[in-house]
């Protein structure tokens, strides 16, 4: 970290884009905020590709695999490790 030897410190901030009163308010937004009027829901799907049938038997198959494997090591832990 570089030391301050009292030296004020500069600012490269383009003051056009800086808070006037230094609270971030303002009628404009401000860049790279989240508000309800700069984000919209549907632009965020309206490029998305279309789901194929094989990938909601992946995540089904997945889920299956999940819970029988669950159900396995759960029954040898307690049968092996536990008692």
């Amino acid at each position: 970290m570089p030391e301050n030897r009292g030296e004020p410190e500069t600012s490269t901030a383009d003051p056009e884009h800086a808070p006037e009163d230094g609270a971030g308010g303002g009628d404009k937004p401000q860049q790279g905020s989240l508000t309800a009027d700069s984000y919209e829901a549907e632009d965020i799907f309206e490029n998305a590709e279309p789901w194929d049938p094989i990938e909601t038997k992946m995540v089904l198959y997945s889920f299956a695999t999940a819970i029988v494997c669950l159900a396995v090591f759960g029954y040898l832990i307690n049968t092996f490790i536990l008692p």
